[in-house]
């Protein structure tokens, strides 16, 4: 069984024996298991790892991220966060980072984005169907973004009844809540100082082995349009 992981950071590669994808590869008993995600990344970087995949995959988990994340062939992880940081000017790509800061800067609109990721997903939805020998597995890294927060983390504070999320899944099966309100129930930095974080992917022990299991029970009971909490 080869198992591929695809998303942002919190499925970008480690070598931690104890991480999720690495639990659910044990219990399949098979080495092929790879981390194919890249911190700072969007889900158009997914998709084009997903689609020029070199090998055929059984089991695509992926981990859908931030609608707000540019997509570049070359510079992945272009983010709010990366674009705003101060550019070396011996930086062979200072020109698009320059580019990306100034499109945040002007350009950026949150609400055109975020339907944007609606219609990208459902998209998706349909074009993966095609890969009829793949199980796909969707995870949320984060959830809708709401206009009423202006505190980006209020929502993951509040609780999973207020989360939305960009699309309902009908081709595969769709873990909840999103991660990133995993990520702040244990071991989140203080001060949300992310440069703090020392987690593997952003979880601690307790959420890999709760990931991997969900993981696990979605692939030996695939049944597409199915939703596990």
């Amino acid at each position: 069984m080869n198992i591929v992981g695809f998303g942002d950071s919190f499925i970008s590669k480690n070598h931690d024996l104890q991480g999720y994808l690495n639990r659910v590869g044990r219990h399949f008993k098979t080495d092929n298991v790879k981390w194919h995600g890249f911190p700072g990344t969007c889900s158009w970087d997914a998709f084009f790892q997903f689609k020029d995949y070199p090998d055929p995959v059984d089991v695509a988990v992926f981990a859908w991220s931030e609608p707000s994340r540019l997509f570049h062939r070359v510079v992945r992880g272009i983010c709010p966060g990366s674009a705003s940081q101060p550019i070396d000017k011996n930086d062979p790509n200072r020109e698009v980072w320059e580019a990306a800061n100034l499109y945040y800067k002007y350009i950026y609109d949150y609400q055109k984005i975020e339907y944007e990721a609606m219609a990208f997903y459902q998209w998706f939805d349909t074009w993966s169907t095609r890969f009829s020998n793949t199980k796909f597995i969707h995870m949320w890294s984060f959830a809708k973004n709401k206009s009423e927060y202006n505190d980006p983390w209020r929502q993951y504070r509040e609780g999973t009844q207020d989360l939305e999320y960009h699309h309902t899944w009908k081709n595969g099966v769709e873990i909840r809540p999103a991660l990133m309100y995993l990520s702040m129930k244990e071991g989140w930095p203080k001060d949300n100082d992310l440069s703090k974080e020392t987690r593997v992917n952003h979880l601690t022990a307790t959420y890999h082995i709760m990931l991997a299991t969900r993981i696990i029970e979605a692939i030996e009971h695939y049944k597409p349009g199915t939703i596990i909490q």
